[in-house]
């Protein structure tokens, strides 16, 4: 028979005293054993990590995922999982460190117990039924306990790597589960926004448009809230052109700004424009150097300009900035602020924390598609603004 172990590299200790228990009890010999892992133990220098688990899979007899919070975090853990059900073969999890809330759903209609007596019991009993064999009570008792009397030191020195993971954990968590709801009501706040800049009327209608959007900043800082478990601000800024006449009246020209639409703290609106070119964040994105910004750690960052922040201090550390403009199928057809101009450019969704490292890939993206969502409700507005300003168009 073949023992499949599916376990995170970052668990060896752990595995390691497992697998000695197998093998010293008598269960199974190294031969029998397949213990993955991308840098594992049996995987040879040169093999096909993926062929090989395939492979193995095929054969096994019985699977052990051996879960952990690092186990949780990693792809090609998840992936092993997956395939270990869908091929059908006896399995026990086992768990170490995670709690039965934070485990797949395909795990929980396992009942995954923890790494116990009864567990290991159950490995036994199966392994034993497949190879019509006994072994020795006393030799897998003694292995048995000394396995487990040495379980919480082993759980103490793998804790550094696990405390890392338990955060990403609890962030899918809220992607799936809370901030679910949160980018529902998003979406919903930023649909209405465009109904209201496509029937905008009364004397007042850049208030009415401006107020919804920062319910929409409003919804989106709760959204991302929840996925980072930080602290979030968020503003939506506009693209304006403005008159450049800093050489003391010799030079005019048209230069590139931002404005503040709506915060989702309205005391802290900044009805001033600042100049593209005086920030790092703005200027990389318009003259076409990156898709977005984005920095975890600004006050590392060197060379980062901040027209609020001259001494190069901003008030927050983790920062994510994403264009607001349309989105083409036809690759030529993308305007980046260049000789083509800026008229699909609308402006920015900037999003940022006090917190060091607040922001994860998925984050960025989820800044990314709300970015995106906000370009029509402030194209129709952009309409109608003009078609206020300028009579001869009716």
């Amino acid at each position: 028979m073949l023992v499949f172990v599916s376990h995170s590299s970052r668990d060896r200790d752990l595995v390691a005293a497992l697998t000695d228990l197998l093998v010293e009890s008598g269960l199974v010999s190294t031969n029998e054993l397949f213990v993955s892992s991308i840098d594992g133990f049996d995987v040879k220098d040169g093999d096909d990590f993926l062929d090989d688990i395939r492979h193995k899979l095929r054969e096994a007899t019985l699977a052990i995922p051996v879960l952990t919070p690092a186990y949780l975090d990693s792809e090609f853990c998840t992936w092993e999982l997956g395939a270990i059900w869908a091929m059908g073969i006896d399995w026990v999890p086992v768990r170490v460190g995670v709690k039965p809330d934070m485990l797949p759903l395909l795990i929980k209609t396992r009942q995954a117990k923890e790494l116990s007596k009864p567990s290991l019991g159950r490995i036994r009993s199966i392994i034993q039924k497949h190879k019509d064999m006994l072994s020795s009570d006393e030799a897998w008792e003694a292995k048995r306990d000394a396995l487990l009397g040495n379980l919480a030191t082993i759980e103490v020195a793998l804790q550094p790597g696990w405390d890392s993971t338990a955060s990403a954990i609890e962030r899918v968590e809220a992607r799936v589960g809370r901030a679910s709801g949160r980018l529902l009501e998003a979406t919903v706040r930023i649909r209405e926004a465009g109904w209201i800049a496509l029937t905008l009327g009364g004397d007042e209608p850049s208030r009415v448009f401006t107020n919804a959007l920062r319910e929409v900043s409003r919804t989106i800082r709760d959204l991302l809230q929840d996925t980072t478990g930080c602290p979030i601000r968020v503003a939506i800024k506009q693209l304006v052109t403005v008159e450049d006449d800093t050489d003391s009246g010799e030079h005019h020209g048209i230069r590139l700004g931002i404005q503040d639409l709506a915060r989702d703290n309205p005391k802290h609106v900044r009805w001033t424009i600042d100049p593209v070119d005086g920030n790092t964040d703005f200027r990389e994105i318009v003259i076409g150097n990156s898709e977005y910004f984005v920095s975890n750690r600004l006050s590392q960052l060197e060379g980062y300009e901040n027209s609020h922040f001259p001494d190069r201090s901003p008030s927050y550390e983790s920062t994510v900035v994403w264009p607001i403009r349309k989105i083409y199928e036809d690759e030529d057809d993308i305007i980046v602020g260049n000789a083509r101009g800026t008229s699909d450019f609308l402006g920015f969704l900037c999003v940022d924390s006090v917190n060091p490292d607040a922001f994860s890939k998925y984050d960025e993206c989820l800044v990314g598609v709300l970015a995106a969502s906000l370009y029509l409700p402030l194209r129709l507005w952009s309409f109608e603004e003009l078609l206020a300003e300028d009579p001869a168009t009716d």
